[in-house]
């Protein structure tokens, strides 16, 4: 799973805002990466709130991303024209 994906996970299971440290000791990760996998997200189109020394917040937690969507479905499907 890459690092984004690991991210979008633990943002989408938090209710309130989680700093990008403990999100970081979570992962084993830097800070800087939790931050350039936040950006990510962010240009993937997930709408995340972040606030000076409370951390950041999922807002359209209703969207999955499509590779976790894959990971987790139970068959594999595809279509060949």
């Amino acid at each position: 799973m890459k690092s984004y994906q690991a991210v979008y996970q633990i943002l989408s299971k938090e209710t309130d805002y989680i700093s990008g440290e403990k999100i970081a000791e979570k992962l084993s990760l830097s800070r800087t990466a939790i931050w350039k996998a936040i950006k990510r997200l962010e240009q993937e189109g997930i709408e995340i709130d972040s606030i000076k020394n409370r951390g950041y917040k999922l807002m359209n937690g209703d969207l999955i991303l499509p590779e976790i969507l894959e990971e987790n479905l139970p068959i594999k499907v595809s279509f060949k024209p």
